[in-house]
């Protein structure tokens, strides 16, 4: 049975059409985003350097480099710095939709927060990406 399940949502993601919103880099001192609330849209967030937090009803995170954010849509959250050290953040807003309809990712059960394993891949294949995504939109 979880065979068959594997296969379903690989089939969905296959025919999923991702769609990068926005997405930009920022190197911040502060921050305090409270009782916020995406409609539309994911966000991932990925700190590169330093700390913040993240409050999602009453469990707060400690944000460490190599940490990744997933905030899917009408999740009210907080995001904020207790600390005056600069943080290096990498964020994108994106939709992961079949046929601009069904919404894939929560299948797919993905939590709030993981570190990574193997972040500088991550960074390098995230780098590509925007580069990628920002070379496209200047011929459009």
């Amino acid at each position: 049975m979880a065979r068959v399940l594997t296969d379903v949502i690989s089939a969905l993601l296959e025919i999923a059409d991702l769609k990068i919103l926005k997405f930009d880099s920022h190197h911040r001192n502060e921050m305090n985003y409270r009782d916020r609330i995406f409609e539309e849209y994911y966000m991932m967030t990925y700190i590169r350097k330093g700390s913040a937090k993240l409050k999602v009803q009453d469990k707060i995170y400690n944000l460490l480099p190599g940490t990744v954010i997933f905030i899917p849509p009408h999740l009210k959250h907080d995001q904020y710095k207790d600390s005056e050290e600069e943080t290096e953040f990498l964020w994108w807003h994106f939709t992961y939709n079949i046929h601009q309809v069904v919404d894939v990712l929560p299948f797919l059960h993905i939590p709030y927060i993981y570190p990574l394993k193997n972040h500088t891949r991550f960074e390098e294949v995230i780098s590509g990406l925007c580069r990628y995504i920002a070379k496209r939109r200047k011929f459009y």
